[in-house]
């Protein structure tokens, strides 16, 4: 199966799932080169190299005009590899909206939802950017979050509809894992 994986935050997150997909997948893993070059240690992309299709972005910030072109190039990128499941980490829609709704009708649309509630400095939940965040969060055919409160939480928050799309998967660990290459700690 043909999976692309749109990430453009959590790029250590996405880039582990994505090498483990491609044990039994064609991955294509996209990546915003700033966060990248910030959250990949050089053994790991090393490791995506030899696995995982990788290509990478380089975002602008939101109220620039190049933010279009830059949407435009992402669904390109998608479109060239024909994958059969769109798999986004949850960013801010005008990065990953396009993408949605370019493939929806096409093929499942996964959604993995890091933060379900926002943290301070992010989205307020009564204004109108919270709404295109829930309905992005409708518009996919499963959304992951990492555990069973989450999923509580996002289900209170998102309605009964929702709810039944929602699956756990637990996070699993990041960074080093305190175990070198020869297995000795």
């Amino acid at each position: 199966m043909k999976i692309a994986l749109l990430a453009l935050h959590f790029a250590e997150y996405a880039s582990r799932l994505a090498i483990a997909l491609s044990a039994r997948h064609e991955v294509l893993l996209v990546l915003n080169e700033n966060n990248a070059s910030h959250e990949l240690p050089e053994d790991l992309g090393a490791q995506l190299s030899r696995s995982v299709a990788l290509r990478s972005v380089a975002l602008p910030r939101l109220r620039e005009p190049r933010l279009l072109a830059v949407n435009i190039a992402i669904a390109r990128i998608l479109r060239d590899f024909s994958p059969e499941i769109l798999h986004i980490q949850e960013y801010h829609p005008a990065f990953t909206g396009w993408a949605t709704l370019s493939f929806r009708r096409r093929i499942p649309v996964i959604l993995t939802v890091h933060d379900h509630i926002q943290h301070s400095g992010g989205i307020p939940r009564d204004g109108w950017k919270w709404k295109v965040v829930q309905w992005f969060r409708l518009k996919a055919d499963r959304v992951i979050v990492h555990g069973p409160r989450m999923r509580s939480e996002l289900a209170e928050l998102s309605g009964r509809r929702a709810a039944e799309r929602i699956d756990v998967i637990p996070h699993g660990i990041l960074g080093r894992s305190g175990i070198d290459d020869d297995g000795s700690r």
